[in-house]
């Protein structure tokens, strides 16, 4: 079984501007669709997109937040959903 972050890395998998996002290193589109998924989790919706020919497929993901409310947007939720490893390296500060 997938989970919908899964579903996600593999609908996103091709696209020029997710490549484009993580580097096109591919390693790194889970954790830039996980804190997405998790807070439509806690407070939104998560929308699956398939083929008309062959709904297994699955051909996009969306997140919807009601009125007033937006991604990432109380502090509370933000601290539930931070990834359990790190998301990056800190950048080097330039001299």
């Amino acid at each position: 079984m997938f989970s919908y972050v899964d579903l996600t890395v593999k609908a996103y998998d091709d696209l020029l501007v997710v490549k484009g996002l993580v580097g096109d290193d591919k390693n790194l589109m889970d954790p830039l669709f996980r804190p997405m998924i998790r807070a439509a989790d806690l407070a939104g919706t998560i929308d699956l997109a398939s083929d008309v020919s062959d709904s297994n497929k699955i051909v996009g993901t969306t997140v919807w937040f009601g009125p007033r409310k937006s991604l990432f947007a109380e502090q509370r939720r933000t601290k539930k959903i931070r990834p359990e490893r790190p998301y990056g390296q800190a950048l080097p500060r330039s001299s």
